[in-house]
């Protein structure tokens, strides 16, 4: 392959990574089904209530909350309801 065309193929390959990267990224880096388990624990429903309401098995469910956790550097699920309230996650009932 040319060296031109390589370069063109690198580039269009880090065009796509960011695109697809700020696509995906909601609120606080959270990709929307990120931010759906967010809410759910944020109204204090339990992984098993989780995984009913968004038909998602229970490891499912935990393995969301284990990377829900690593990006906002929450210790626990207390840590993720009280960043949903404080980032606007959740809407304050009437």
């Amino acid at each position: 392959m040319s060296p031109a065309v390589t370069v063109r193929l690198l580039r269009r390959l880090e065009e796509t990574e960011r695109g697809s990267a700020s696509g995906d990224a909601g609120v606080g880096g959270l990709s929307e089904r990120e931010l759906d388990i967010v809410r759910l624990v944020a109204v204090g429903r339990t992984n098993q209530e989780i995984g009913d309401a968004l038909f998602l098995s229970l490891s499912t469910v935990k393995t969301y909350l284990a990377r829900i956790q690593a990006k906002l550097d929450a210790r626990n699920r207390v840590e993720v309801a009280a960043w949903a309230w404080e980032h606007g996650a959740v809407h304050r009932p009437r």
